[in-house]
């Protein structure tokens, strides 16, 4: 038992050298990502959140933890993505800390508060959290279902958490090349420019055909001399306590924890049947097993013959009832606030001038990523002028179909009054494939029947 108490504060030690030493993630202070609509699209509490409740999370006396905050970017993100949100971040690096509180500070936002600590001593703030971000930290932890649990005990009931795993198959030629970089003595000591240098020098003089190089190596990152290049070698060749775990490893964390999968960040990059030319028609084997298999088990399967995510990333929370959408007459209907901004406004107010449909994908690419494509969602020109309010406001379903009904009274193809029944019959069918991919949330109450 010794031992391991050894080994545990030994490792805490090297992690916190390391990133006394390169404050991660790297990002000028004067950098914001107040632009970056996907990433804000993931740390937005509303979107996990609908996938769970299919409803909005409260707005106010929000408290969001970023566990293992680093220099702060994305405790950044956090801020900008809830605006009306408490930011608590804690990190081992003391200099990683002194950034992130300079960095929020630069950029004015005043509702925060950082604390050098571990994650396993996260109870002693006594705060409950309605969101937790752990981001590029748990697979450094000596014991991840621990710290897990840790986790889970400061979450409120019905709160969510974003974690994330080095997936073992995806960065298994990576973990050979920290083992070869090990056995050299480059790790030994925790980083110096001398060992960073050394493994570019390696890098740049194997031959291009060796795999490590062929398959991991990026010249464009490697090669650089600032702070770029030294960050990608840090983090790729010399990383401390970096461990690669499967979907199945996370599935038995997680149940440990007292926790349920809410869904992959990148959700369709993970659906099994995407891999196959037609995902509606693959061979009758891999639906068989899709109807039986859990969730972690399919993406097990999807990982065996391609893994492609360097994270395992996933919201997860405790155990619910799982919620469908119910589409009603008073339901009110939200455009995903990640796509109420002057950039999404403009673009379809111009697309609305010319009279062309409205590309809503090409502003929020996320949800439509699959491993080989991005779907194409577009509104038609009618159902773009329909939904235009949307920028402004949320809108119940039968203002939704009022409105199409006062634009376009007339069937333009008979010239017959608009039929009601059929327009709803259409309203509904473009809502459930918008709210498919999250560009709509629809929002209802228990009170009215279902259309």
């Amino acid at each position: 038992m010794a031992d391991n108490g050894n080994n545990s504060n030994s490792n805490l030690i090297k992690i916190k050298e390391q990133f006394d030493f390169g404050p991660y993630p790297y990002f000028p202070l004067e950098q914001s990502p107040q632009h970056e609509t996907e990433s804000l699209f993931i740390h937005n509490l509303i979107t996990p959140y609908y996938l769970k409740y299919k409803r909005l999370p409260p707005q106010d006396n929000l408290i969001i933890l970023d566990a293992g905050c680093g220099s702060g970017y994305g405790a950044l993100t956090l801020a900008l993505a809830n605006p009306n949100a408490r930011i608590v971040g804690i990190d081992l690096s003391e200099k990683s800390i002194e950034l992130a509180r300079h960095r929020l500070h630069y950029h004015g936002i005043k509702n925060y508060e950082f604390h050098v600590l571990p994650i396993e001593e996260i109870g002693c703030l006594n705060y409950q959290f309605d969101y937790i971000n752990c981001d590029e930290v748990i697979y450094l932890s000596d014991d991840p279902q621990v710290t897990l649990q840790k986790l889970a005990q400061v979450l409120k009931p019905q709160g969510i958490m974003r974690v994330n795993f080095h997936d073992q198959y995806q960065r298994a030629e990576q973990y050979r090349g920290q083992e070869f970089f090990e056995w050299l003595g480059l790790k030994k000591n925790n980083p110096e420019d001398q060992a960073i240098h050394t493994v570019r020098l390696i890098m740049q003089q194997l031959q291009d055909e060796v795999n490590l190089k062929k398959n991991c190596w990026q010249p464009a990152l490697g090669n650089r001399l600032d702070r770029w290049g030294q960050e990608y070698i840090l983090m790729n060749y010399l990383f401390q306590c970096d461990k690669g775990f499967t979907p199945l490893d996370v599935s038995h964390y997680l149940e440990c924890a007292g926790l349920e999968l809410i869904e992959m960040v990148y959700w369709r990059k993970w659906r099994l049947t995407e891999l196959f030319t037609d995902p509606e028609n693959v061979p009758a084997i891999i639906g068989a097993v899709e109807a039986i298999a859990t969730p972690w088990e399919r993406y097990y399967l999807r990982d065996l013959i391609h893994p492609h995510e360097r994270l395992m990333d996933f919201w997860c929370g405790y155990p619910t009832t799982p919620q469908a959408t119910i589409l009603r007459e008073e339901s009110l209907i939200y455009l995903h606030p990640q796509l109420c901004t002057d950039v999404v406004k403009t673009a379809w107010r111009s697309t609305l001038e010319q009279g062309q449909a409205f590309p809503i994908s090409h502003f929020l690419k996320t949800p439509a990523q699959s491993c080989f494509f991005q779907a194409e969602v577009s509104l038609d020109f009618v159902t773009a002028s329909v939904l235009w309010p949307l920028l402004e406001m949320p809108m119940r379903f039968s203002q939704i179909k009022d409105r199409w009904l006062h634009l376009y009274p007339q069937d333009w193809s008979t010239s017959n009054p608009t039929d009601a029944k059929v327009i709803t019959i259409k309203l509904q069918e473009i809502l459930f494939m918008l709210e498919k991919y999250l560009y709509v949330l629809i929002v209802s109450n228990s009170y009215s029947n279902p259309i």
